[in-house]
């Protein structure tokens, strides 16, 4: 989800859903899934590189909650 929307549901406060969320939300999902598989499945990518790729997974796409992306932007 778009962390417009995600805020909005912390909040509580109404917003009007626009075709901007969409595309966020895609990116989101489009960098999770390549990140992942990436650093879990990929054999090509060196052992140091998909340390550095976990290092960033984790705490940005691996544990993240509701309240963590209702303090982005």
């Amino acid at each position: 989800m778009s962390a417009d929307i995600l805020r909005t549901i912390v909040t509580e406060t109404p917003i009007e859903h626009e075709p901007k969320h969409d595309i966020e939300s895609f990116i989101y999902a489009l960098e999770y899934s390549i990140t992942r598989k990436a650093v879990l499945e990929s054999q090509a990518l060196g052992e140091d590189t998909r340390k550095k790729l976990h290092s960033f997974f984790i705490p940005h796409l691996g544990g993240s909650s509701l309240m963590t992306f209702s303090t982005v932007g």
